[in-house]
């Protein structure tokens, strides 16, 4: 039986301090300094047999911490969690409360969707707000115009924002997972669904002005109305279904937020757990962003066709940021640098203040050109490991070191 938990008023005392958050660019501050989010979605992170091998939460943090991840986006167990309106199960919220404490400890940060669109869509006969379950409204779209849904889904906002926006862990709230998903033909009720958002970011803003408002579409959407209301642009894309699809997908959607004075984040891409080119195509990602300083967060879950994060995932992540150790990706963001290069196949660079970071996704040609000579330093870089390969001599042609499907190069000026 669910206990009845309704207490807005209650708080939790953090033993740590709440850190500033702020942006400036491109860039992440966190009490002041700058900050690049590595991460990953773990949905449900706080309950053990979510998890692979039912790994405790604190023991799923250690691994994310090891791997050099910084942070993780969870979602609220949605039907379970308001199993009425206005009533939260005290199990859920224990869980959470603990999580937020163990996120803290292993300062690992936390980006929370307050719902999701995927349980009001796709499970709504389980919904509270539904009518038929003693609820308020007869379909989900109604969720975002009739005013009595507001006044609970307000409520439950309320709730977890004044429960954790001092917690030392939190990085952004997100109003719902993918604003767009809670029913078919978004373009009829856009408008209202837009309108909805400003009204809980505003909300959100009172209650907390001190954290980060994203916002997210579901996969392959793009929508400047919405990047223009957000702290923090946030891409779904599920498009590619073959190596050979990524690069089009990067391009894309570099070429669409270089205008944005904001961080962009590709904020879930996965692939099918059983492909047998995963780790390449996790790294395709990781290592193709962030030449325009862009974090790519892996949708990870147990229970469905993308799986968990896997030996191999992890092994990714950390050689990605064993790289990014040994540069600073906080560096102010100058632009694309294509041009700088010739090759015969697709090549992704970028310019920071002091260096121009590389990275050719499938080699092809074995031959890179330079046309710029104001470059002081050159290094090939292997993403299998992170590592930098060798350090080379200023010229105009370099050879690409043998036996890699991908590579890495980094020039310094």
């Amino acid at each position: 039986m669910k206990i009845f938990f309704l207490i807005l008023t209650t708080f939790i005392t953090y033993s740590v301090m709440m850190a500033e958050i702020k942006v400036k660019g491109r860039n992440f501050l966190i009490n002041d300094l700058p900050f690049f989010p590595v991460g990953i979605n773990r949905f449900m992170i706080y309950v053990a047999s979510n998890n692979r091998n039912n790994w405790k939460p604190e023991e799923y943090l250690q691994k994310l911490k090891e791997s050099g991840i910084k942070v993780v986006r969870i979602f609220v167990p949605e039907s379970s969690f308001e199993y009425n309106l206005g009533n939260y199960d005290k199990k859920y919220v224990d869980l959470l409360d603990e999580f937020f404490r163990l996120a803290e400890k292993y300062n690992i940060y936390v980006v929370m969707p307050l719902f999701d669109h995927y349980s009001f869509r796709y499970k709504w006969d389980e919904s509270s707000y539904n009518v038929k379950n003693g609820g308020i409204v007869e379909n989900p779209i109604e969720l975002y115009t009739n005013s009595k849904a507001i006044f609970y889904e307000k409520k439950r906002i309320e709730f977890l924002v004044n429960r954790y926006k001092d917690s030392s862990a939190l990085l952004a709230w997100e109003v719902i997972n993918e604003l767009d998903g809670i029913a078919p033909f978004f373009f009829l009720w856009k408008k209202q669904a837009l309108k909805w958002f400003k009204e809980m970011k505003n909300f959100i803003k009172i209650l907390d002005p001190h954290h980060l408002i994203t916002e997210s579409l579901t996969g392959n959407k793009f929508c400047e109305e919405l990047n223009e209301e957000v702290d923090v642009i946030q891409i779904h894309t599920y498009k590619a279904k073959s190596l050979g699809d990524i690069p089009k997908i990067v391009e894309r959607y570099i070429n669409l937020t270089e205008q944005y004075k904001k961080p962009v984040i590709i904020g879930e891409f996965a692939p099918k757990r059983d492909w047998s080119y995963r780790k390449l195509f996790i790294r395709n990602f990781l290592w193709s962003f962030v030449t325009a300083k862009i974090p790519c967060w892996l949708w990870t879950h147990k229970n469905d066709a993308y799986g968990d994060m896997n030996d191999e995932d992890f092994e990714t992540y950390k050689a990605f940021t064993k790289f990014l150790e040994n540069i600073n990706i906080t560096k102010k963001y100058l632009g694309r640098a294509e041009d700088l290069f010739k090759y015969d196949g697709y090549l992704f660079a970028g310019k920071f203040e002091g260096f121009v970071i590389g990275y050719i996704p499938r080699i092809k040609g074995n031959i890179l050109k330079v046309k710029e000579s104001h470059f002081k330093e050159f290094y090939w870089i292997n993403p299998e490991t992170g590592g930098f390969i060798e350090k080379l001599d200023i010229k105009e042609e370099y050879v690409i070191p043998k036996n890699l499907k991908d590579v890495a190069f980094l020039l310094k000026y």
